[in-house]
């Protein structure tokens, strides 16, 4: 009997410090017979060493899946350093795009992790750290323009699932789904995480679009913030911490805070004095974020 050719490829990609095996589970409950699966495994000692190899690994397995299957669309979901990787590969090979019918993002750092950062804030350590702080959050822009991409996250405390900050994950012109309760590790297999992207494929998941893409003054003062250079979202925890910089005659405020480590922060709250954002610099674009303080107070007061 001749096995009929899949409707379409499905890659799955883990993250840091991870294997393939994690995320069986989320495999099993997406895929039928009618679908080519494909998990690379990139090795959970390689995920703490440098991005290149790891991107090589990835487009080794795309591009031999894909010399097998010339003719397949591709969807592909990725966890944490994942779509990372993802979003560089595409980065490489834009003639993929067209190929794509959707692009599902669990829990990645697309604008840079904030603990990355911490660990190396200069960026030249040779591990992940270095390749995780970095804000590629203009490559998943470009690319949602032309791909529908879905982001989910797991709120854990209240602005992160616990590893990765909320804030972090934005990418305008995605939908934004968050998911209570849900922890990083949660989001490779969670019966919530497999029931989503089932809607997302069907058609079937609400219009709730990343709140990025309302035209309004919080979303260009935000906009502001994060052209900052070196900029990172970080956890919303610290805005208890922070002292009114400048009040806005809608009502928004900005705040600042220097961390014990003289990190400079910045948050913006809503009229309720709810955090909305919240980012920081390091000690070398400190005078970057004061830049852009003085063009959002003459901007919007």
């Amino acid at each position: 009997m001749t096995l009929k050719q899949p409707e379409f490829i499905l890659f799955i990609q883990h993250g840091w410090k991870d294997i393939s095996k994690s995320l069986t589970i989320l495999a099993n409950g997406l895929t039928t017979p009618k679908i080519k699966v494909i998990i690379p495994n990139l090795g959970y000692l390689n995920t703490w060493l440098k991005i290149e190899n790891l991107i090589k690994t990835l487009e080794t397995e795309v591009l031999n899946t894909l010399a097998q299957y010339p003719d397949l669309p591709i969807r592909i979901i990725a966890h944490s350093l994942g779509g990372c990787l993802w979003l560089e590969l595409l980065e490489m090979y834009p003639e993929l795009l067209p190929k794509i019918e959707s692009f599902v993002l669990l829990g990645s750092p697309v604008g840079g992790s904030d603990v990355a950062r911490i660990i190396d804030p200069f960026a030249i350590l040779p591990t992940i750290a270095r390749d995780l702080g970095k804000n590629r959050r203009h490559l998943a822009e470009k690319i949602a323009q032309k791909v529908p991409i879905l982001v989910i996250v797991g709120d854990k405390d209240h602005g992160s699932d616990g590893t990765v900050v909320e804030g972090s994950t934005f990418i305008k012109g995605a939908k934004f789904v968050r998911l209570s309760g849900l922890n990083h590790k949660d989001l490779r297999n969670h019966i919530l995480v497999i029931e989503t992207i089932k809607k997302f494929w069907g058609g079937e998941l609400p219009e709730i679009e990343i709140k990025q893409n309302i035209n309004d003054e919080r979303e260009e003062i935000i906009a502001i913030l994060r052209k900052v250079e070196g900029i990172t979202d970080a956890h919303y925890r610290d805005f208890k911490y922070a002292q009114i910089a400048l009040t806005f005659p809608s009502g928004l405020k900005l705040y600042l805070w220097k961390n014990p480590a003289q990190v400079d922060h910045v948050f913006l709250a809503d009229q309720n004095n709810n955090c909305i954002y919240a980012g920081f610099v390091g000690w070398i674009h400190s005078q970057d974020l004061k830049n852009a303080i003085n063009q959002i107070s003459m901007n919007y007061n």
